[in-house]
């Protein structure tokens, strides 16, 4: 006797389909993760530009003048006429503010207000930019 030995059409779509099943509620929460982890990788450099222009600030003993809107970010300096930096970022949007950075390095005032996905979120600068830390006794 032959016996046959293989899968029948029948049960080879039934694991197509399973497998679709999962790959569509997969695939959202990945891309959701990915997205997520590049605004942190955005707010995370936002904060490194931030630290870079004090340290510049303090070491040129001029004042920063930091412009946000839209989703660029452009530093100028007291001592130059063209802008030092300009960033862009790909995830965060920014209502139109406006920073200053002392001679002395410290950002006021001391909260950004960013948005992503038209969520609006405020960023303490004391603890991240300025190094502020508040102890209690």
């Amino acid at each position: 006797m032959n016996q046959v030995r293989g899968f029948t059409l029948i049960e080879i779509m039934v694991v197509i389909v399973i497998i679709t099943a999962l790959a569509g509620l997969v695939g959202p929460m990945t891309i959701n993760s990915i997205n997520k982890n590049e605004r942190r990788s955005e707010l995370s450099h936002l904060t490194r530009v931030l630290k870079k222009a004090g340290y510049r600030a303090y070491l040129r003993q001029s004042m920063h003048t930091v412009f946000l809107g839209s989703q660029s970010l452009i530093i100028t300096d007291s001592l130059q006429d063209a802008p030092w930096l300009t960033v862009t970022f790909k995830y965060l949007k920014f209502p139109k503010q406006t920073l200053f950075i002392n001679e002395n390095g410290f950002v006021s005032p001391v909260v950004v207000e960013v948005e992503y996905e038209q969520k609006r979120q405020t960023i303490e600068l004391d603890k991240k930019v300025n190094g502020f830390v508040e102890v209690s006794l």
